[in-house]
């Protein structure tokens, strides 16, 4: 029994593990980094503060959900799949979008982003670190 904990689900503990302590010090230190940036007059670093973590947290998402959710639930013509760790989906989705390669939802997904942010996905293919 031991064999199979350490070589089927060490993964999975040290996952539930991880996921279980980002929430709530993730929440801790996003009050107390705001709350200090006032204090001490940085408040226009709040911005790039949290441009930094929504970079970070959508290349976890990518390594989490674009493995099979995002490339199963959308278009199977794309030239770019989903999945790689070191990438943001953003950046997937700008590179699928300059391929010609997005449909249905892959297309109303980067929308929606460049709505947000004009051009979001393109500058995210741009400055993506994984080169085609």
């Amino acid at each position: 029994m031991k064999k199979f904990y350490f070589k089927y689900l060490n993964g999975l503990v040290l996952f539930i593990v991880a996921l279980t302590l980002t929430i709530p010090l993730s929440i801790l230190a996003i009050v107390y980094t705001v709350v200090k940036y006032i204090i001490i007059g940085r408040a226009r670093d709040i911005n790039d503060y949290f441009t930094n973590n929504a970079v970070s947290i959508d290349m976890t998402g990518n390594a989490i959900v674009g493995t099979e959710l995002i490339n199963d639930a959308t278009s199977k013509k794309k030239t770019y799949r989903f999945g790689n760790k070191h990438q943001t989906v953003s950046a997937i989705f700008g590179k699928n979008k300059r391929a010609k390669t997005l449909f249905g939802l892959d297309k109303e997904i980067a929308d929606t982003l460049n709505a947000i942010d004009p051009n979001h996905v393109e500058k995210a293919a741009k400055l993506d670190i994984i080169k085609e």
